[in-house]
C-alpha cells in the first residue's frame, strides 16, 4: 500500500453490497432531478412551441411601420427572423343578388340586406409558412397578389368554391371602426343592422379564392377573416405595415426589443394603427421566464425549487445515512490509522474520495435512467387518446445535465461533511474500542413506557434505541412521512375530484348540447328532434339579472346554519330590500318542463298558470361548508301562491358576452321599485335546482317562466343552446360527426357530456402517474433510509446485542427488538403524517367548498392504506438487515467492549 488513499477503494470493493445500496440512493435522487429536469425543460418548450402556434411564431411586433423603417429592421443585428404584413383592411363584397354596393350605396342597410365585409390581412412568405399557424381546410395558401384565402365558414355562407372569384370594394377601416364602436352587437350578432357612414370609395377589387382555413374563434356571420399574399416588393412608404420579429439574444429580450424599436423612432408607449408601436408576446415570453409578468415568472421557479429541495432533503437523509454507517462499520480501522500517524485531514479525504467515486458511477447512470424513465412514461400514456399534454416531446438538455452535477455535489457535500468530520475527530483509544459512537443518556431521558406496555421489554429497548440519534431519527421519519402525506392528500383530493366530477355528470339530464353565442332557429331544432335515436331535444334560454326582495321574506334559519350574517337591507320607499344578485332568469319550451318535473319540491306544472305571469321558483341552496358540512336550506320563505314582484326597468339583464354597454342594473331596480311599476309574479312551484344550469350561486335564486310568460314581461330570448338527449349508444356515435357540423353552422360548439367525462378521467389518470411515481420514489428512498438507520444500530451495538444474549435474551427476542425499531419509524410517521395530512386535507377542504355541492365524506380508507403501507414498508426494510445479527459472534463482541 503506498498512501493511505488506496483503503477507499479495497473498502468499496469489500463491501459491495453496502457500496451499491449508498449508489442506488444517489441514483434514485439523480434520476428523480433528470426526470423532473427533462419533462420540465420538455413540458415549457411544448408550450412554447403551441403559443407560438396559436399566438404566432414570433417574440416582438413594431406597428406602424414604414417601408424605410421596414428595411431598417430587417437588417438590424439584433433581428433573428421576420416577418411583414398589412393589417385591418376592409373588403365589402359584392351582393350577387343585389348587385354591387359601391360609393354612397354602402350606407344603406337594414338587418335582412347587411352588407357581407372582409377582415383582410396581407402576409409576406414569412408570415404565410413561419409567423403564422394557419389550418389550412382546403386549396392552397395565396402565392399572388390577387388570390387569397377565406375562413371556411365563408364557403357555406357565400357559396364559393376553391377557384371562385370574389368582387367588392375597398373600405376605409376608419369608417367599420366606427360602426362597431356605436353597434359592438353587429360583430356578434348577424341580425342587428350595420350602419356605414357613406364613402365615395369606387375602387373595385377582385381576387381569386384558392384556399379555406379554419380559426378558433369567429364572429358575426357578416364578418370574415380574409388572408391575402403581400409582395415585398410592393410595399410602400406612404403604407404602414405590422413588423413581427424573433431576436438572436436568448436573455433580456424585453430590453432589447424596445432598444431596437428606439433605433426606428418606435416605442411601446407610442399608439401605431390604435395599438403600441412595440408590443410583444406576452405568453410565449412568459413561458421563456422573459415576459413582464414576474409574478408567475416567480411561482414557475417557486414550484421548481420546491421540489428540488424536497428531494435533495430526502436524499441528503439517504446518502448521510449510507456514510454514517461506513464510517461505523470503520471506526476500529480509523483508530489504528490515527494510532499510527494518520491526520484528521487525512482521515476526511478518504471518505470525501468514497463518496467522489460513488458520484462518478452514479452522476451517469442517474441522468440516463431519469430521462429513459420519463422518455418511457411519455410515450407509453401519449398512446391514449385524451393524451394531456399532446405533441409533447421529451428531449435531453444539457442544462439538465448541468443541473444534475451541481445538486449532486450539494446533496453529497451536505451528506459526507458530517461524518467526515465525525471520522476525523475520533480518539484513537474510542475509535479501536468502538465506543466513540455511543451516548449515554441523561438521567431524565424517555422511558418508553408506553411501548414497554405494549410490547414488552422489547419494544422499550427499541425506542430507546432509535431516539438515541434524534436527528437520524427526525431526517429518516421525515423523509417517510413525505411520502404518507403526499400520498394521503393527493389520493384524498383525486376522490373528492372523482366524486365532484360524477356529481356534475350526473347533474345533466342530457348526453351532449349545441351551445353557441350566435342565434339558433326553431327551424335547426326541430331539424334535430326528427332524426332517429334522438330520444328528447331541450331549448332553455337564460339570462343573468338580479331581484330586490324585502328583508322579511329572507330565511334566517338559513344564514345561522352557513355561519354567516345576513345581507345588508337598503331602504326604498318606506321599506327594508335586500339585493339578490346573479339570479339565473330561465325560459323554459315544453320539453324542459317535463324534465323539470323531476326536481319538483312543492305545486306543480301548470304551462296555464306559467303563461298567465306565473313563475316557477328555485329556492334551494346547497353549501358546503367550511369545515366540510353540507348545508341544504331555502334561501327564503316564499310558499307556492306567494306573489314576487319585479320592478320594470330599461334593461332587464346583465350584457352578455360581447356586448360592451356598461349599465348599473342595481340603480336602475331601486329606480323602478320607488316608481312603483311591478311585474307581478305568482309562484306556482318550487324546483331544488335548475337542471339546465347547474346548481344555484351561494345565496341566490333562480325563476324559471313559461316562453309566453317571459316574453310578455321580458321580450323574447334567442335560443343560445341545445340540449340532446341519445336514445342509446349507437345514437351517439352515428350522430357525433353530424352534430359536429351542425354545431359549425350554427358558429358554435359540439359538447359530448360522455366523452367529456372521459376526457377528466383520463386526464386524473395521467396526473397520477406521474404523481404516483414521484411518491414511489420518495417512498423507497425512505425505506433505504429505515434500512440504513437499522444496521448502523446494529453495528454500533454488537457488543449490547452480545451482553443481552449472554444474559439470556433468545435470538427471537433479538429479532423482535430489531423488528419493532423498523416498526416505531412506521408508527411515528404514521401518527405525525396523519395529524399533517388532515390539517392540509382540510385546508384544501376550504379552498375547494366553493365549487363543491354534496356531503363530503371523511376519507378514513386513504388514510387507513397509508398507515398500514408506511408499517409493512417500515417492518420489511427492518427485516433486511437482521441477517447480521446470525452472523455475529457474543464472544468477539463481548472482546470488542473489554
Amino acid at each position: 500500500m503506498k498512501s493511505y488513499s488506496e483503503i477507499t477503494g479495497r473498502y468499496l470493493r469489500q463491501n459491495k453490497k453496502r457500496t451499491v445500496l449508498t449508489i442506488v440512493g444517489i441514483i434514485l435522487a439523480i434520476s428523480l432531478f433528470s426526470g423532473i429536469g427533462n419533462l420540465f425543460f420538455s413540458m415549457r418548450d411544448n408550450f412554447i412551441q403551441r403559443e407560438r402556434e396559436q399566438k404566432g411564431n414570433y417574440e416582438v411586433k413594431y406597428s406602424g411601420v414604414s417601408e424605410n423603417k421596414v428595411n431598417k429592421l430587417k437588417n438590424n443585428f439584433e433581428i433573428k427572423d421576420y416577418g411583414v404584413s398589412k393589417e385591418n383592411n376592409s373588403f365589402i363584397l359584392k351582393d350577387d343578388k343585389n348587385g354591387e354596393k359601391t360609393g354612397s350605396d354602402i350606407g344603406k342597410n337594414s338587418p335582412d340586406n347587411n352588407p357581407k365585409i372582409l377582415n383582410l390581412d396581407f402576409y409576406d412568405n414569412s408570415m404565410l409558412n413561419n409567423v403564422m399557424t394557419i389550418d389550412m381546410k382546403e386549396g392552397r395558401k395565396p402565392k399572388e397578389a390577387d388570390e387569397i384565402i377565406l375562413e371556411k365558414k365563408a364557403k357555406r355562407k357565400l357559396g364559393k368554391k376553391v377557384g371562385d372569384y370574389i368582387e367588392g370594394i375597398n373600405m376605409d377601416s376608419e369608417i367599420l371602426k366606427k360602426a362597431i364602436k356605436d353597434n359592438p352587437q353587429i360583430l356578434f350578432n348577424s341580425n342587428e343592422k350595420i350602419n356605414l357612414q357613406k364613402s365615395d370609395s369606387k375602387e373595385v377589387k377582385k381576387y381569386k379564392i384558392v384556399g379555406y382555413f379554419d380559426v378558433e374563434t369567429s364572429i358575426s356571420s357578416n364578418f370574415y377573416g380574409a388572408i391575402g399574399y403581400l409582395d415585398k416588393n410592393s410595399i410602400k412608404n406612404d403604407s404602414k405595415y405590422s413588423f413581427y420579429a424573433n431576436l438572436k439574444e436568448k436573455k433580456n429580450k424585453v430590453a432589447i426589443g424596445k432598444k431596437v424599436g428606439n433605433t426606428v423612432g418606435l416605442s411601446e408607449n407610442k399608439k401605431g394603427s390604435n395599438e403600441p408601436e412595440v408590443s410583444f408576446n406576452d405568453s410565449v415570453l412568459r413561458l421563456m421566464a422573459e415576459g413582464n409578468n414576474t409574478i408567475l415568472n416567480e411561482g414557475t421557479k417557486g414550484v421548481f425549487v420546491f421540489i428540488v429541495t424536497l428531494i435533495i432533503v430526502c436524499t441528503v437523509a439517504v446518502i448521510y445515512n449510507a456514510f454514517n454507517i461506513s464510517v461505523a462499520e470503520r471506526i476500529n480501522q480509523f483508530g489504528i490509522l490515527r494510532s499510527i500517524g494518520a491526520t484528521p485531514a487525512k482521515i476526511r479525504k478518504l471518505v470525501f474520495k468514497e463518496a467522489f467515486i460513488m458520484s462518478i458511477i452514479a452522476i451517469p447512470i442517474g441522468i440516463i435512467s431519469g430521462y429513459l424513465g420519463i422518455y418511457t412514461t411519455i410515450k407509453l400514456m401519449s398512446n391514449s387518446k385524451q393524451f394531456i399534454f399532446e405533441g409533447l416531446k421529451i428531449g435531453f438538455y444539457k442544462e439538465v445535465i448541468i443541473i444534475c452535477i451541481v445538486l449532486t455535489a450539494i446533496t453529497i457535500i451536505l451528506s459526507v461533511l458530517g461524518p467526515a468530520i465525525k471520522a476525523s475527530r475520533v480518539a484513537p483509544i474510542d475509535a479501536i474500542r468502538n465506543s466513540s459512537n455511543l451516548k449515554k443518556e441523561k438521567i431524565k431521558r424517555r422511558k418508553g413506557r408506553l411501548t414497554k406496555l405494549i410490547f414488552g421489554v422489547e419494544g422499550a429497548v427499541a425506542y430507546k434505541n432509535i431516539r438515541r440519534n434524534n436527528k437520524r431519527f427526525i431526517i429518516t421519519v421525515f423523509s417517510l412521512m413525505i411520502s404518507l402525506i403526499m400520498f394521503i392528500i393527493f389520493t384524498s383530493m383525486g376522490k373528492i375530484s372523482g366524486e365532484v366530477t360524477k356529481q356534475f355528470m350526473d347533474s345533466m339530464p342530457f348526453d351532449a348540447s349545441i351551445q353557441s353565442d350566435k342565434s339558433i332557429d326553431q327551424k335547426f331544432v326541430s331539424e334535430i328532434r326528427s332524426k332517429d335515436g334522438i330520444k328528447e331535444v331541450y331549448s332553455p334560454k337564460i339570462r343573468n339579472a338580479l331581484v330586490y326582495l324585502e328583508k322579511d321574506i329572507l330565511n334566517e334559519k338559513y344564514y345561522e346554519k352557513i355561519n354567516k350574517e345576513m345581507p345588508k337591507s337598503e331602504k326604498i320607499k318606506g321599506k327594508d330590500y335586500v339585493c339578490l344578485d346573479n339570479i339565473a332568469y330561465s325560459s323554459y319550451d315544453k320539453a324542459s318542463f317535463e324534465e323539470a318535473k323531476n326536481n319538483l319540491v312543492e305545486g306543480k306544472i301548470d304551462i296555464k298558470a306559467l303563461d298567465n305571469n306565473g313563475v316557477l321558483l328555485i329556492n334551494r341552496n346547497e353549501i358546503t361548508k367550511k369545515n366540510g358540512g353540507k348545508v341544504i336550506s331555502d334561501i327564503t320563505k316564499y310558499k307556492v301562491g306567494d306573489k314576487i314582484r319585479i320592478p320594470r326597468t330599461k334593461d332587464k339583464f346583465y350584457p352578455e358576452r360581447g356586448e360592451e354597454k356598461k349599465i348599473d342594473l342595481k340603480e336602475e331596480y331601486k329606480q323602478g321599485i320607488e316608481k312603483g311599476d311591478f311585474i307581478e309574479l305568482t309562484i306556482v312551484g318550487i324546483l331544488s335546482k335548475d337542471s339546465f344550469n347547474g346548481n344555484l350561486g351561494k345565496d341566490s335564486i333562480g325563476l324559471v317562466f313559461s316562453d309566453k310568460c317571459f316574453e310578455n314581461n321580458f321580450g323574447a330570448l334567442p335560443i343560445k343552446s341545445v340540449a340532446i338527449t341519445y336514445k342509446d349508444k349507437k345514437a351517439r356515435e352515428k350522430y357525433e360527426s353530424y352534430f359536429e357540423e351542425k354545431a359549425e353552422e350554427v358558429e358554435g360548439s359540439y359538447i359530448d357530456v360522455y366523452n367529456m367525462n372521459n376526457r377528466m378521467e383520463s386526464a386524473n389518470k395521467q396526473v397520477a402517474v406521474f404523481m404516483y411515481g414521484f411518491i414511489t420514489i420518495i417512498t423507497i428512498i425512505g425505506m433505504v433510509n429505515i434500512i440504513n438507520t437499522v444496521t448502523i444500530g446494529l453495528l454500533l451495538r454488537k457488543s449490547e446485542f452480545a451482553t443481552l444474549t449472554a444474559i439470556g435474551m433468545t435470538k427471537a427476542q433479538l429479532n423482535k427488538m430489531v423488528m419493532l425499531e423498523g416498526l416505531l419509524h412506521g408508527v411515528f410517521t404514521s401518527v405525525f403524517g396523519s395529524i399533517i395530512s388532515y390539517v392540509l386535507y382540510n385546508f384544501l377542504l376550504k379552498q375547494s367548498s366553493d365549487f363543491m355541492s354534496f356531503d363530503i365524506k371523511f376519507p378514513i380508507d386513504v388514510f387507513a392504506i397509508g398507515i398500514l403501507g408506511v408499517i409493512g414498508i417500515t417492518l420489511l426494510a427492518s427485516i433486511i438487515p437482521l441477517r447480521k445479527l446470525k452472523k455475529m459472534s457474543i464472544v468477539e463482541n463481548i472482546r470488542a467492549k473489554e
